[in-house]
């Protein structure tokens, strides 16, 4: 007595295994790519200064113009890009300023992962920094944080924008040199490959 032919069988097996090899591949392909991302990627040379080791702020107390009270805890949780107002804002500061403010708005929904905010170290000079506010309601100004500025690095010049990343780490500086679309990259490729902030 013959076999029973069994092509149906292996056939319809032979389908279930290209049906879930369609559907499986595309999770196991991002799934790898999750995890071998940095690994394959080349990294670019950034064009801000890396601080390294990145340094973890300590804790201080500063004073926001509404006379709220602000902590090392302002700058945890979102990338946090820092102007340090040592004088009256002069035009390279305020250029700067600017700058930041179409880094941030050219960044689109990975805008809300970055806050911007101005250190002035003399309450006179808030007097400036108020005029400037209409045009930067995004811009957070912190006075009377002397253990904040003490914290940052003395050779900034007025044009200098400090990077704190979301663990409150100091980790990059852009000085007078770096132009705005350098910094947008710099920000973009931090953004696409940090899973925090």
């Amino acid at each position: 007595m013959d076999e029973p032919d069994n092509d149906p069988v292996r056939s319809a097996r032979w389908k279930f295994l290209a049906l879930m090899t369609l559907f499986l591949a595309p999770v196991v392909i991002a799934t790898a790519w999750y995890f071998l991302a940095d690994y394959v990627t080349p990294a670019a040379d950034p064009a801000g200064e890396l601080i390294v080791p990145a340094m973890p702020l300590e804790a201080f107390q500063g004073e926001r113009l509404d006379g709220s009270e602000a902590d090392e805890e302002s700058l945890k949780g979102r990338w946090t890009l820092i102007h340090v107002i040592d004088t009256p804002c002069a035009p390279s500061c305020r250029e700067r300023i600017y700058y930041t403010r179409q880094i941030r708005q050219a960044l689109g929904h990975e805008r809300l992962r970055v806050q911007r905010l101005a250190v002035v170290a003399d309450r006179a000079n808030v007097v400036g920094m108020t005029s400037l506010l209409p045009e930067h309601p995004d811009l957070a100004v912190l006075v009377e944080a002397q253990g904040l500025i003490d914290q940052l690095p003395d050779d900034r010049g007025p044009a200098t924008v400090l990077l704190v990343d979301p663990l409150g780490n100091l980790m990059m500086r852009f000085d007078a040199g770096v132009e705005p679309a350098e910094i947008l990259d710099d920000l973009d490729q931090l953004l696409s490959v940090s899973r925090i902030g």
